[in-house]
């Protein structure tokens, strides 16, 4: 398993996701936050998926297709709370990323996944960048919008960066 930091210079959040190769996929196995801004500041949230969430199958090629349903139980500020994400992924087209002014075959997956948690909903549009050189993805691009209120926040565009391992 590997843990791996990403970073959204515009708000100062971070996110860790924990990433680990089997022979048929790279799964995250948990995903933890540490909120910079709103009601949260400081507050931290870490959700292990059961099961563990597919981000890319292995082998893969552009065209591969999957699915997936996971849920976790996060502990916030104001109780435990139950968390599910249905999501359908296509790997579109391969890239390249530069890390560290080395240029970095990647698989791009799109990704499109509805997050339920007490009676609200969120709705992503995931873009994730796969170098499977490193096993691990390098710059995340999420459109959220919910058709709930809180505790989701509002509609947004968030563009993540990888800032190391942990």
């Amino acid at each position: 398993m590997r843990d791996v930091a990403f970073a959204d210079d515009s708000t100062g959040q971070v996110f860790t996701r924990t990433l680990q190769t089997t022979d048929h996929a790279v799964e995250e196995q948990r995903v933890r936050w540490q909120f910079a801004s709103s009601a949260d500041a400081g507050a931290e949230s870490d959700c292990p998926w059961r099961p563990a969430r597919t981000v890319i199958p292995q082998p893969s090629s552009v065209g591969a297709h999957w699915t997936s349903s996971v849920s976790c139980r996060d502990a916030t500020r104001s109780g435990p709370v139950e968390r599910t994400e249905e999501s359908t992924a296509d790997v579109v087209r391969t890239d390249s990323f530069s890390i560290a002014g080395r240029s970095t075959a990647v698989y791009v997956v799109k990704r499109v996944s509805v997050t339920r948690s007490s009676g609200h909903e969120q709705h992503d549009a995931v873009e994730d960048w796969y170098a499977p050189s490193l096993g691990i993805v390098v710059k995340q691009t999420v459109e959220s919008t919910s058709p709930s209120a809180a505790p989701f926040a509002r509609d947004s565009t968030t563009e993540w960066w990888i800032v190391g391992p942990v």
